[in-house]
């Protein structure tokens, strides 16, 4: 059942007197409802209206009726912990070449046993199908790991679709600004957190990086299975040569326009 809620606010849009209307709203029990719902009735109301030009009976922060203004409720503890835990654990990973080795290392030396293991995964990184590049298939599962959903509502990051991507071709993303840290590129290509999969269905997209990157032990691993790999040609030639629907996404400009990122500026 509905009950209708009747307020008044001023508004110097509708008037140009600057005169205030009285709004009709119709609004379920229990339902937060959006100002986009009210139906604006266009009737002159000139009395009851406080200095800043809002109506004495405006039930905006939530009334009797059990309504309250949308957006006005904060996440959940929980979900905000699970996105600082998101941005944390990214911004953790600056750091990631420097302990990728440290560890390496670390398990060289501890003992024969971790010695053995950290050659033959050294090798099968190096030399063997740790390599995704020169193998049929690429397996991703980190793209879409829930941990990147929480990253990217943090901010938020949204990806925003204004074409259609034939699958039958090869199309190369060049991300810019650079930035610092590529926060969106992370969040909207190198993951699947904001959709990029299903919105263009068939295109398998490979973000690349610095080839540093990819020669530490553990983060090069980190890194291809989100689908990531060096920037150098021949890679971009190798990869898209693999096939229809192979895409690479390049950061244009490198850390060296990164120098030039000030918050609240674009040149």
């Amino acid at each position: 059942e509905s009950q209708e809620v009747q307020s008044t606010r001023s508004s110097l849009r509708g008037s140009p007197e600057g005169g205030s209307f009285r709004i009709r709203l119709r609004t379920c029990r229990n339902v937060a409802t959006s100002s986009r719902k009210h139906e604006a009735m266009g009737t002159k109301h000139g009395e009851g209206t406080h200095p800043d030009g809002r109506g004495e009976d405006a039930n905006e922060a939530g009334g009797t009726d059990g309504t309250e203004q949308r957006d006005t409720k904060k996440k959940p503890w929980r979900k905000r912990t699970m996105e600082y835990l998101a941005v944390l654990f990214f911004m953790s990973s600056t750091f990631s070449a420097l302990l990728g080795w440290m560890l390496a290392i670390a398990l060289l030396l501890a003992s024969r046993a971790t010695a053995a293991i950290m050659a033959v995964y050294l090798a099968w990184m190096f030399l063997g199908p740790g390599q995704p590049i020169r193998s049929k298939t690429w397996s991703t599962p980190l793209r879409n790991a829930g941990l990147w959903k929480h990253f990217v509502d943090y901010f938020p990051i949204k990806l925003v679709k204004t074409a259609e991507l034939d699958p039958k071709k090869n199309y190369v993303f060049a991300y810019h600004p650079h930035g610092v840290i590529c926060l969106g590129g992370w969040g909207n290509f190198m993951t699947n957190a904001t959709g990029f999969d299903d919105r263009f269905y068939g295109i398998k997209l490979h973000a690349l990086t610095l080839k540093m990157n990819l020669n530490t032990p553990f983060l090069r691993t980190y890194l291809h299975w989100h689908g990531a790999s060096d920037v150098s040609k021949e890679t971009c030639r190798a990869i898209l040569e693999r096939g229809p629907g192979n895409a690479i996404f390049l950061a244009v400009g490198g850390a060296l326009e990164s120098l030039h990122a000030y918050p609240g500026e674009y040149s």
